[in-house]
């Protein structure tokens, strides 16, 4: 680090503005320096350093400078590289403590803080991994420490069936909401996992009927949650749920999703396929098919263009290449630009590029089958782009080649490397994508929300709601009415929820209506592994579309048969409509009675069969009908 003069310091080789301090009691500089929160690589200031005034600091930590401390303290963080560091008093699959590290590098605690916040701001240069990407919780309970150390729980974490491959974020989600529903159930991974607990069936009817209390918990506003934190101890406190909180379902599909994982890897249980929605370890996606009507009209998508052309240029190429070709959150991160090829010029000299765009589950399920060239080389698809934006913001992107990537950068020190270089070309089976989330937030999540609500697509939302104080285990209502979101919009809206994916939304809904609802080549281009994917979860037929498509049709009939059209245009259009409405409602009734319908189609298959045999007897010989009587 080095102070270049009264307003500039140079970090990691590139220069940032900074203001001393100023105390508010005497109006006097305090001799601390921080880099402005809107210069930062984070969204706070970071405090800065001279180098020439810590030569004690350093020498104690056997480093030459603060750049080389902070990578130090990331290292030993993240359990990457040869610091010296004595890891034995650290449990397996968690940080080191603060304490333990700022005591090996020869410094007080609150000094070690401060340098740890530079860390996190400025990433890592020369590491394996990002810190605040690891599992510890600053101060572990003793029950969580307890579990994290039980065999069965480090052997789940490890194994290759189990989350051994989940991407770091997925991984501590898995672990989290795991520890959480056994403090629910008040059982232990042992007893949970039920090893000898009696035949397949019972276990599993077992563990569906302890389930039942994780369920409530998530079903209720405010619950007994009891991995509440107090003074670093855990104490059951009652707990409201969060704004984000829309009835339950989506919570307890969090909390079955690691149990099942759970109990396959280290209970051996078989994990059958359940139709029922409502049992207890039901693994059907929750919200599946709920938003296929989110969707932008033209003008919106303009304005979305443009909006996201004045934040920056990696959410500006977010857009245009979600909107060109429907790519999924990883896929765009991980664009290399030897991915990108010129494929000619349009009509009016502008560059048609082509890109390849990694297929990620293949790539895993090509490592698993130990064919990792496969993976790296042939584990793609191509998108063709054709619109002018694009491929001119492409032509632009290809000139900076430091950065490497069409979407962030492969330079660890920049702020918009948002994920690991070695990730970038997965070659399957070892792979755990590290993304960092403070980054992807600041520079794309959070600048596509402003989009939205700037182009209508997030409402605004004046609902208010009684105040509600929690005091141990007593639930006060106040009586004071108090806004239900503090921003102001409605944060339970996909585009607030899932900025991103929202992307792939708009595209399936574009280039539907384009193509008149043409659901094969729109599930081509967009990569959706069948049609009715595509239409049951991104792209619900508008009734007005039903109704165009049904006069098409029509016409289509007549012109092709030669025969005059015989019914007024008006009145297949309102045919349609109706026949629209009763198809959702019959729709709707099939879905409320699907276990049943399943039932019956059982036992009609059944007597089927039943039915065949007292047939082949009756036309068979008696050799047929000894081996029918055999059965």
């Amino acid at each position: 680090m080095k102070i270049i003069n009264e307003n500039t310091v140079e970090v990691f080789g590139r220069k940032y503005p900074y203001e001393k301090q100023i105390s508010e009691t005497t109006g006097k500089p305090t001799g601390r320096r921080f880099i402005l929160a809107k210069f930062s690589p984070t969204d706070k200031p970071v405090q800065i350093f001279d180098d020439s005034k810590l030569s004690k600091k350093l020498k104690k930590a056997k480093v030459e400078s603060t750049e080389k401390l902070w990578e130090k303290i990331i290292n030993i963080k993240s359990k990457s590289g040869d610091t010296g560091f004595d890891y034995s008093d650290t449990p397996a699959g968690l940080e080191p403590k603060d304490e333990d590290v700022a005591r090996y590098l020869g410094m007080g605690i609150d000094s070690f803080r401060e340098f740890n916040k530079g860390a996190k701001a400025f990433g890592i240069k020369g590491t394996e991994k990002r810190l605040g990407k690891a599992t510890r919780e600053k101060q572990p309970s003793k029950k969580r420490e307890a579990f994290m150390k039980d065999e069965l729980i480090r052997n789940w974490m490890k194994s290759q069936s189990g989350i051994g491959n989940k991407a770091d974020s997925s991984k501590k989600q898995f672990i989290n909401n795991l520890y959480k529903a056994l403090r629910i159930m008040e059982l232990n991974p042992t007893d949970f996992a039920d090893k000898e607990g009696g035949s397949q069936k019972e276990r599993f009817d077992r563990a569906a009927d302890r389930m039942q209390v994780v369920r409530d918990f998530a079903n209720a506003p405010i619950a007994l949650d009891p991995t509440v934190k107090v003074k670093g101890k855990e104490v059951p406190r009652m707990k409201k749920k969060s704004k984000m909180w829309d009835g339950g379902d989506a919570m307890y599909y969090s909390f079955v999703m690691p149990v099942r994982s759970f109990l396959k890897d280290q209970g051996g249980l078989t994990m059958q396929k359940i139709t029922d929605k409502e049992h207890n370890l039901a693994a059907s996606v929750v919200g599946h098919g709920k938003h296929a009507d989110v969707k932008a009209d033209f003008s919106q998508i303009d304005e979305l263009k443009k909006c996201a052309k004045e934040k920056n240029e990696d959410v500006y190429m977010l857009v245009l290449l979600g909107l060109a070709t429907g790519l999924r959150k990883i896929e765009a991160l991980t664009i290399p630009l030897k991915n990108v090829s010129l494929e000619g010029k349009d009509k009016f000299g502008n560059p048609i590029y082509s890109v390849k765009i990694f297929n990620r589950k293949t790539q895993h399920a090509l490592g698993y089958a130990q064919q990792g060239r496969k993976a790296k080389d042939e584990a793609y698809h191509l998108a063709d782009i054709y619109d002018i934006d694009t491929n001119l913001a492409i032509q632009e992107r290809l000139k900076n080649t430091k950065e490497g990537l069409l979407i962030g950068s492969l330079d660890k020190t920049d702020p918009n490397n948002f994920i690991r270089p070695d990730q970038i070309e997965s070659t399957g089976k070892d792979e755990q994508i590290q993304d960092d989330n403070t980054a992807i937030k600041k520079i794309l999540t959070n600048p596509l929300i402003e989009c939205y609500k700037e182009i209508k697509l997030i409402p605004t939302n004046d609902e208010h709601e009684e105040e509600i104080k929690i005091k141990g285990d007593q639930v006060i209502k106040t009586g004071k009415m108090i806004p239900k979101f503090a921003s102001g919009y409605d944060e339970r809206n996909y585009f607030y929820r899932k900025p991103m994916h929202a992307l792939r939304h708009i595209f399936a809904q574009f280039w539907l209506d384009i193509t008149e609802w043409n659901y094969g080549d729109v599930a081509k281009l967009g990569h959706w592994k069948t049609i009715s994917e595509l239409e049951a979860s991104y792209g619900e037929m508008p009734r007005t579309a039903w109704q165009n498509a049904q006069v098409t049709m029509q016409a289509q009939k007549h012109e092709r048969l030669g025969t005059p059209e015989n019914v007024d245009k008006n009145i297949i259009e309102k045919n349609a409509a109706r026949q629209w409405s009763q198809d959702n409602k019959e729709e709707q009734l099939t879905d409320e009675v699907k276990n049943e319908i399943e039932d019956l189609e059982k036992k009609d298959k059944k007597q089927s069969e039943k039915q065949d045999d007292i047939e082949i007897v009756e036309s068979g010989d008696a050799e047929t009908e000894v081996l029918n009587d055999q059965r």
